[in-house]
């Protein structure tokens, strides 16, 4: 929801799922990357 102009966005799963076995590190950092780079196209 958004308060005073702040929203907060869950992708747990999106993040959690990204990869498995011993490159889930990177799968999970490369997710969450892409994620950051969608959200800043909107700010």
């Amino acid at each position: 929801g958004l308060a005073d102009g702040v929203g907060l966005v869950n992708s747990s799963r999106g993040i959690i799922f990204a990869g498995e076995g011993e490159r889930f590190d990177r799968a999970a950092g490369e997710a969450a990357k892409r994620l950051k780079k969608r959200l800043n196209q909107y700010r």
